[in-house]
């Protein structure tokens, strides 16, 4: 008698695909950033995408408080960033 069997994915392996995509369509690699590869601060389509949106918040006054212009906020975006890449990247040495 065969049985039915459901996939479980391993939690030590990476899975084959992902549901997630950014603004261009390529796949998310999510451990990617969790290894060193962390990227928050979006560069090319997605980037004008968000300095778009970014600009229509300030227009629209939903910032509370003095906030950043756009590229000093992407520029501790990439701070950030690299803070946590270094901090990951100590762990696997």
């Amino acid at each position: 008698m065969k049985t039915a069997t459901s996939h479980v994915p391993s939690l030590c392996t990476r899975p084959t695909s992902s549901a997630r995509e950014d603004v261009e369509g390529k796949v998310v690699d999510y451990f990617a950033a969790v290894e060193g590869g962390l990227q928050i601060e979006p560069d090319g389509a997605g980037r004008e995408a968000l300095a778009t949106d970014y600009a229509k918040m300030l227009e629209d006054q939903v910032m509370v408080g003095d906030a950043l212009p756009f590229d000093e906020l992407m520029k501790a975006c990439a701070k950030l960033a690299q803070q946590a890449n270094d901090a990951a990247k100590e762990q696997t040495a």
